[in-house]
């Protein structure tokens, strides 16, 4: 099987978790970007205001084109409990062309909020397998957690 790996972050959290998903399933990455600048004080809050509207992120343009993948990881933080801006707009551009995805969020609470929900009303017919961590908690979950999506992703690749 042919992966991508796409993903947004804004504090290095869910950049991890990506990272670790890539190495183990191979195929390629992508950063989402947007041209909004979300550092600081200002950028927070301007992430809260516009992710609890569901404002879709005006993103830069990507690398790679998900319809040449058999699955497409989809790694983003959770802002204002709805999945992040540019994520959105990663979704809302590629909606025909992500098929097959396996979702994980994270989060700073604990709650995922409507963020699966949003997900599979931008993906009706596309999430397959789904995973989320909270950042609290990161440390001692990590590994776990994210072998479990993982393992999860490759079952799918196993012939039965």
């Amino acid at each position: 099987m042919k992966f991508l790996t796409v993903y947004v972050t804004r504090t290095g959290n869910t950049e991890k978790i990506a990272k670790k998903v890539h190495k183990a399933l191979g195929g390629d990455i992508e950063l989402i970007t947007e041209k909004m600048n979300r550092k600081g004080i200002i950028g927070w809050m301007k992430t809260g205001s516009q992710n609890s509207k569901r404002v879709v992120g005006e993103i830069n343009p990507t690398e790679h084109d998900p319809s040449e993948y058999d699955l497409v990881v989809l790694a983003s933080p959770v802002w204002a409990g709805s999945v992040s801006a540019p994520m959105r707009g990663y979704m809302t551009q590629n909606a025909e062309k992500l098929t097959r995805t396996a979702v994980f969020i994270t989060n700073d609470s604990g709650q995922v909020g409507d963020a699966f929900i949003e997900i599979r009303e931008i993906l009706p017919n596309s999430p397959v397998v789904e995973g989320s961590l909270q950042r609290s908690k990161a440390k001692a979950e990590f590994d776990s957690t994210v072998s479990s999506f993982i393992d999860e992703i490759s079952s799918l690749t196993s012939p039965d």
